[in-house]
């Protein structure tokens, strides 16, 4: 798969960075225009999942290849999966700290699903408004009782 395009707002290294994803009717520099602050404290990346912003289209062939998904422990069955994917990926470049990870409407469940594939990436997981009824309508499992010391 074609790498998805990834803002950068720079902040101090010495803290872990926040990933921000957006939601499905905005790209990522729309979404969270208004939290540049944040960057103030730690460097941001800000992800167009693919379709939006500047990232390539989604490949439909790509969307049912569960071999796509297997170095990170996630299967594809679904555009949640290939985002989350391009997530993981991302996130497992973002440093030894681990990530941020915030994620609004569908950015919030594809945040979710590469919480619960990869908890080692992630320090702290916020979810606005998240779209998860529909992650349980199209069959995807997410086991968060996993993931370490996270309330269940």
């Amino acid at each position: 798969m074609r790498p998805i395009h990834v803002n950068e707002w720079d902040g101090p290294a010495s803290a872990a960075p926040a990933v921000l994803v957006h939601g499905t009717f905005s790209w990522a520099l729309r979404a969270f225009e208004f939290q540049r602050a944040l960057a103030r404290s730690r460097r941001i990346l800000l992800p167009d999942r693919r379709g939006f912003g500047d990232s390539p289209d989604l490949d439909r062939s790509q969307a049912n290849d569960s071999s796509v998904g297997d170095d990170h422990g996630l299967e594809i069955t679904s555009d949640y999966a290939v985002d989350a994917v391009d997530l993981l990926v991302l996130m497992s470049g973002a440093g030894p700290r681990g990530v941020h990870l915030v994620g609004h409407s569908y950015g919030g469940t594809v945040a979710m699903l590469a919480a619960a594939a990869r908890p080692d990436l992630v320090r702290s997981l916020v979810m606005v408004e998240p779209c998860a009824h529909t992650v349980a309508a199209v069959g995807i499992s997410f086991p968060l009782a996993t993931c370490r010391g996270w309330p269940t």
